[in-house]
């Protein structure tokens, strides 16, 4: 019979009692992350149930003669709806940090500009974008993607897509179009449309046919070191 070192033989039973009484301590500790996580999922969903999003048109004039570099201020506006929130917030109301989406969508064989927002930054997005495009019209419109059925692919309906990451850190892809475009171009270099390619092709395409680009911007939480 196999028996312990007499200083084992006193300490293995305090041991095995320290065990029996506080075994729960662990699965606390292993399980606590992912406590963590539904519990702020479970409040984010409620917020976001109290929440009314709208989608609003952009309609721009057939000529736009403003250069490129006039949307990234529409975007440096965008940043308004960025927000800090208490603790209570947070944990006890669910709040979380809203974006938006940014939405080209070809219906029937013709281009649409689209926002998907919160309806109270309705406000921020409509006074950023006339204040660089003052000719623009905004109107809210029915959601187009309730026209499409949620049961696809079926008989009638296929569906493709794909996402587009960075190469580099964000910035860069914003950052670099000044090497391409600048104040002194002239007008008919400014009518040159950067996605002449994609939209062709999917002009292209018959009239049942839809095609669509998504972009999602977030406002960038600060981030403080030491």
């Amino acid at each position: 019979m196999l028996t312990l070192p007499e200083p084992l033989s006193a300490i293995f039973p305090i041991f095995l009692g320290a065990v029996k009484s506080w075994w729960w301590v662990a699965p606390v500790f292993l399980l606590w992350p992912s406590f963590i996580f539904m519990y702020l999922w479970w409040r984010r969903q409620k917020y976001d149930a109290t929440l009314k999003r709208i989608v609003l048109e952009i309609k721009m004039p057939k000529e736009v003669l403003r250069p490129i570099k006039v949307m990234e201020n529409a975007f440096a506006g965008f940043h308004a709806i960025h927000d800090v929130f208490t603790w209570r917030e947070v944990w006890m109301e669910g709040n979380f940090l809203l974006t938006i989406a940014l939405e080209i969508v070809s219906i029937e064989g013709q281009v649409h500009f689209y926002i998907r927002t919160p309806k109270q930054f309705r406000g921020i997005i409509e006074s950023n974008i006339y204040a660089q495009y003052p000719e623009a019209e905004i109107s809210e419109v029915p959601d187009y993607a309730k026209n499409v059925p949620q049961d696809i692919p079926n008989k009638d309906w296929e569906m493709w897509g794909t996402d587009e990451i960075n190469t580099k850190p964000d910035p860069y892809p914003i950052k670099t179009y000044p090497k391409f475009e600048s104040e002194t171009q002239t007008k008919e270099e400014k009518r040159i449309d950067p996605w002449p390619v994609s939209w062709k092709v999917c002009l292209s395409w018959d009239r049942e046919n839809k095609c669509g680009f998504k972009l999602l911007p977030s406002p960038s939480e600060e981030k403080k070191n030491g």
